[in-house]
């Protein structure tokens, strides 16, 4: 699975490295563009997850005993890190116009649950067992994958009221969110009984259509933006590393892209404006972090010294955060702004 979401998953990675002194570097981009990389106080992987209209950045970040940390980094650069009250691991996925942070966190029992952090610093505890928040819409309503006793993953919405519906496309063996917006419509991938991967949009009506781009293999949606335009990525046939970009609009019509010169382009983000920023490589090169604007204009950049570049959210200012690394072992956060 091509998805960032999956914090479950990169939380119980074990990253052997030590911390690296890069906090606060600013250099140009490119024209126009400036890159800021920072690490939060006592960080040996930092993971940028979100960015907000204001430039406030969340995510997680490892410590030198192997410990997960929420943190957020506001548009000053100050860093604040966060713990869940008795978790033994936490972070943090997503953050709205408000500055309500989405995420979750592992109790004592190895029992993962969902939270909500309020600007103030307060958190509400999600009741049900499993839960992993991945987006936050503006009214603050979560989109989520919920983790069953049997082994199972499932779509869920949770309103702002509380209230949580679980949800699974038709004939889906595993299903995974990706994004909400501020309509309420929820785009995400589910995979079918043959082990295919497929796109679905859920309504806020929760009526959900499922899709994939003609000739496709293996659709991952990455995000949806107020217009119910979706951006993602999927697998050209008969070639195991390489991928397309994709932007489906509100009607179902697709527009096919990819970084030239490039056989991996994969969106990570979109913003209302449909500027859509992403990874992508060849065959002989880590990853490299691209914007792509509405206009179909792609540029491609990396921070100084990196080998390894991605960008996993975009803000409607084309601001930009994500992670990169120098030595294959040291993650460190970024924030590139035009």
């Amino acid at each position: 699975m091509r998805n960032r979401y999956r914090l479950e998953i990169r939380m119980d990675a074990a990253v052997a490295c030590l911390a690296a002194c890069v906090s606060g570097l600013s250099v140009p981009a490119f024209a126009g563009a400036t890159i800021t990389t920072f690490d939060p106080p006592g960080a040996v992987l930092t993971h940028p997850e979100g960015i907000n209209a204001s430039g406030v950045i969340t995510g997680y970040y490892e410590d030198g005993s192997q410990t997960y940390h929420g943190f957020v980094r506001n548009s000053d650069g100050t860093i604040i890190s966060f713990d869940v009250t008795e978790s033994i691991n936490t972070a943090a996925s997503a953050i709205n116009r408000s500055g309500t942070i989405a995420g979750c966190y592992i109790d004592p029992n190895s029992v993962y649950h969902g939270y909500l952090r309020a600007p103030d610093g307060t958190f509400t505890i999600f009741d049900t067992k499993g839960s992993c928040p991945v987006s936050i819409n503006s009214h603050g309503d979560v989109a989520g994958i919920l983790h069953k006793r049997d082994g199972t993953s499932h779509g869920y919405e949770r309103k702002s009221n509380g209230k949580m519906a679980v949800f699974d496309p038709p004939g889906s063996t595993f299903t995974q969110t990706a994004s909400i917006n501020d309509e309420g419509s929820i785009a995400g991938n589910f995979v079918d009984g043959s082990g295919e991967s497929h796109g679905f949009l859920r309504t806020s009506d929760g009526v959900i259509t499922a899709f994939d781009p003609s000739g496709s293999q293996d659709t991952e949606p990455a995000g949806i933006n107020r217009y119910g335009e979706i951006a993602g990525s999927f697998q050209i046939p008969g070639n195991i590393a390489a991928y397309d970009g994709f932007l489906r609009a509100g009607d179902g019509t697709f527009t096919i892209f990819g970084v030239p010169g490039d056989n991996a382009t994969i969106p990570f983000a979109m913003n209302d404006k449909q500027d859509t920023a992403g990874a992508c490589s060849d065959d002989s090169s880590p990853a490299h972090g691209f914007l792509r604007t509405s206009a179909g204009k792609i540029s491609v950049f990396d921070p100084p010294g990196s080998i390894e570049t991605i960008p996993l959210s975009v803000n409607n200012d084309r601001t930009i955060v994500g992670y990169y690394t120098a030595d294959g072992f040291n993650f460190h956060g970024f924030v590139r702004t035009r």
